[in-house]
């Protein structure tokens, strides 16, 4: 899965593999973490946010 850059100071890159409706993150500190489950229209939702940290915090 590639993943993207983004904005924010909590989260430095993001990843989706909508086979497996799975989202991977990694966080600024290096941490990998994947979500499961999460609906292509919340991954776009999350590349199209304000705060991607807030969105996470609120939608993932």
């Amino acid at each position: 899965m590639n993943l993207t850059p983004v904005q924010s100071n909590w989260i430095d890159s993001v990843g989706y593999d909508a086979h497996s409706q799975s989202l991977a993150v990694r966080f600024s500190s290096g941490k990998m973490r994947t979500y499961h489950d999460v609906p292509l229209d919340e991954y776009m939702g999350l590349l199209k946010a304000g705060s991607i940290t807030d969105y996470m915090r609120t939608n993932i």
